[in-house]
């Protein structure tokens, strides 16, 4: 029996099996990239219902590829029937079941090809958010600086707007006293 530990969806499960570590591994790593997939997809849902979409999802391709597995049994055992009695019939079978069997590994590979583009673009993504990160954090930084600045700045019209209201009224005050010097002067030169 083999013991591994495996992390899916951000949670750590004990795996064991007959099944070698790595399979039990790449297992646990395609069901981590499903449920990862389907979240990234619809950020709604929760854990159970990334979890029974996955589940969803991998018995559809299971299904798929049971049904194909018993075609191929079946397209088999026909076969097995006929080569009891070899002639040319059998061999242009034959051949024909090997291009069709030819086919489907072909697609197979340009469908594990496409995936492996999907997962490459996926952590293309996951790395253009980290790189996003620091980003949005310098942006709030610079959206609360603007704030304290407009802040300040609000003061400082305040400051001004009240700076020149006393400085107004102290240029009428010396208008007055300035006035009342002259006229004091103007009084003093009626007397003599």
């Amino acid at each position: 029996m083999n013991k591994v530990t495996v992390k899916i969806h951000g949670s750590e499960y004990p795996m064991v099996s007959d099944k070698s570590k790595d399979y039990m591994i790449k297992i646990a790593h395609y069901v981590d990239e499903e449920m990862s997939r389907i979240a990234e997809a619809n950020s709604l849902l929760s854990t159970s219902q990334v979890a029974i979409l996955s589940a969803l999802t991998v018995t559809d391709l299971l299904f798929e590829c049971s049904e194909e597995n018993d075609k191929l049994v079946k397209e088999n055992e026909e076969l097995a029937k006929k080569a009891e009695k070899p002639n040319q019939e059998i061999q242009l079978e034959m051949k024909k079941v090997k291009m069709n069997l030819n086919n489907k590994v072909e697609e197979l590979n340009k469908k594990q090809a496409e995936i492996d583009k999907l997962k490459s673009d996926l952590e293309n993504k996951s790395n253009d958010l980290e790189e996003m990160n620091p980003l949005k954090k310098e942006i709030e930084d610079l959206k609360k600086m603007l704030e304290e600045a407009n802040e300040k700045t609000g003061i400082a019209e305040k400051l001004a707007s009240d700076f020149q209201n006393k400085l107004y009224d102290l240029q009428l005050k010396n208008i007055e006293l300035e006035q009342e010097l002259n006229y004091i002067k103007a009084s003093g030169k009626l007397l003599k």
